[in-house]
């Protein structure tokens, strides 16, 4: 399992990102700040759950909607290249779809429509769904290709999905099975919840709890990052549509006549020199 979890990445990856373009064009390193709201839930999570340099005993911190924050926290801080921030923007947004998943395998949604107890697991959850959606608005995160540029061929919307698909479970793999697993079985604390799940009905239900529980695992979460990531192409083309992003037909125009207006404004200059 361990060798075929690292050999997936290592072939993966490297094929996924053989063509890739930055969203924005720029090469620098710079932050991805995150809007206010998000901002301070993710202190309030680090806060809450005393994320801080020593890990919880169960390795909570390591488990995807967790770790979610904190890579979100890191980005907002540390300036990054530009490839790095497309990459775990994308891997992100399908990653969200565990936090859907654990809403309901948990039950914080039957608490809080039955008992009226809205716990910050459950909040926090909700919250990890819609970062996607400013992350479009935003224009961090394409899952529509970018548009192409004149002369340039449109690129295809079934190999964009495909890729950042896989790149997403071959990621998935490698921090899950050729990381936390062995630091799991070595350490005894349950990182990234790799050794078992919490023995809910539900999990019990969906076979998360017993023998094989990996291997349903791996037919779940690629079920539910297809499921999302359609989701999230419906919401980017419904944006885009609208013209509230900045890959939208209005925007680009906008941008085009920006340029050339400054273009013609520079050979005026020059002119008149």
């Amino acid at each position: 399992e361990w060798c075929m979890a690292t050999v997936v990445f290592f072939t993966i990856v490297p094929i996924c990102l053989r063509n890739y373009k930055t969203l924005t064009g720029r090469t620098t390193w710079k932050r991805r700040p995150l809007p206010w709201i998000y901002l301070f839930a993710a202190l309030y999570h680090l806060k809450h759950y005393e994320f801080y340099w020593g890990l919880p005993q169960r390795g909570w911190a390591t488990t995807p909607c967790h770790l979610g924050w904190i890579v979100r926290f890191f980005m907002h801080c540390v300036p990054l290249p530009e490839i790095v921030h497309d990459v775990v923007t994308q891997v992100l947004a399908n990653f969200t779809s565990l936090a859907f998943l654990f809403i309901f395998e948990d039950g914080e949604v039957g608490d809080a429509m039955y008992d009226g107890v809205f716990t910050w697991s459950l909040i926090h959850h909700v919250m990890l769904i819609t970062i996607p959606f400013a992350d479009i608005l935003n224009g961090y995160l394409c899952v529509l290709p970018k548009p192409a540029e004149a002369g340039e061929k449109p690129r295809s919307i079934i190999k964009n999905f495909a890729r950042w698909h896989m790149a997403s479970v071959a990621i998935y793999l490698l921090m899950y099975v050729s990381i936390f697993t062995p630091v799991s079985l070595l350490s005894g604390v349950n990182w990234g919840w790799t050794i078992h799940f919490h023995a809910t009905k539900v999990a019990v239900d969906i076979n998360l709890t017993g023998q094989h529980f990996r291997l349903w695992w791996l037919l779940y979460y690629n079920i539910l990052f297809v499921i999302f990531r359609t989701w999230w192409l419906v919401m980017d083309i419904l944006l885009r549509g609208s013209g509230l992003t900045p890959y939208s037909e209005s925007a680009i125009a906008k941008r085009k006549q920006a340029e050339d207006e400054a273009k013609k404004k520079k050979l005026e200059e020059e002119k008149t020199e």
